[in-house]
């Protein structure tokens, strides 16, 4: 199974939901393999800060070589600095949209689960992980600007599942949710009324959930029992879904998740 991680804005959250995610699917025995393609290398700090991205640069230029091994269930291809350049050479080329997805067929036979962490926007890589995934996770503020970056997004999902052939379930993941602030509540439901993708329960602000999201020790990271709690159901919604015989895997649902 293949996630990424993907949000037109930044400062939406992606980093540190794909280390609650990666942390809730170990927890659950599963292999995971984390990839930062993200200049910035936040997944990267939070869970290998010390990573040799060398690996990355050879792996995404097509050498067959395998993530550096964090843990018994955890390996990881970290941020480097070369992300621009290699976009230019593998990804904006004619068909190099399916670049990553090509890159991880060998791989991913080795993992239970691939995290991909993307940059804020719409660039080459960010296409190139919606192509590959089998889920796309998009968090999002609870506000007008996220709203309209979340259309286009969308947009460009659309696209990107129309030209990859396969069907992808979306997650949009409310970050930040404040009873106290006016409007909140009307925009979660406009954005469940938006058919954009299947809506998680928002993830609460000054809370234990996002306290704990914001350690950057991923040891300590979500040691508190509500984000422990919120991540392990999110991620148990995931691999129920991937290994559901039947699953209705379309990018245009809108369900509330009960958890």
């Amino acid at each position: 199974m293949i996630v990424s991680v993907v949000s037109q804005k930044g400062g939406v959250g992606k980093s540190s939901i794909s280390a609650a995610l990666i942390r809730a699917l170990i927890k659950r025995g599963k292999r995971v393999c984390a990839i930062d393609l993200d200049v910035q290398g936040s997944l990267t700090h939070l869970i290998a800060p010390t990573i040799d991205a060398t690996r990355t640069t050879r792996w995404l230029a097509g050498v067959p070589v395998d993530p550096v091994v964090i843990s018994s269930n955890l390996s990881c291809f970290g941020a480097t600095a070369k992300l621009n350049s290699l976009e230019q050479d593998y990804v904006k080329v004619p068909g190099g949209a399916n670049v990553l997805q090509r890159r991880l067929a060998r791989m991913k036979r080795n993992f239970d689960v691939v995290v991909i962490d993307t940059a804020a926007g719409l660039g080459g890589w960010v296409v190139a992980a919606m192509y590959a995934a089998d889920h796309i996770v998009s968090p999002c503020l609870l506000e007008p600007l996220s709203l309209d970056a979340l259309k286009g997004f969308v947009k460009v999902r659309n696209q990107v599942v129309d030209a990859s052939g396969h069907m992808v379930k979306t997650w949009i993941v409310p970050n930040r949710f404040d009873r106290r602030i006016r409007g909140q509540t009307h925009i979660l439901q406009a954005l469940i009324g938006m058919n954009l993708g299947e809506v998680t329960p928002p993830i609460p602000t000054c809370s234990a959930v996002n306290n704990a999201m914001s350690a950057l020790n991923f040891v300590d990271a979500l040691s508190l029992g509500r984000a422990e709690a919120y991540f392990d159901h999110l991620s148990l919604q995931l691999l129920q879904a991937n290994n559901a015989v039947n699953s209705t895997l379309v990018s245009k649902d809108s369900t509330i998740v009960n958890v």
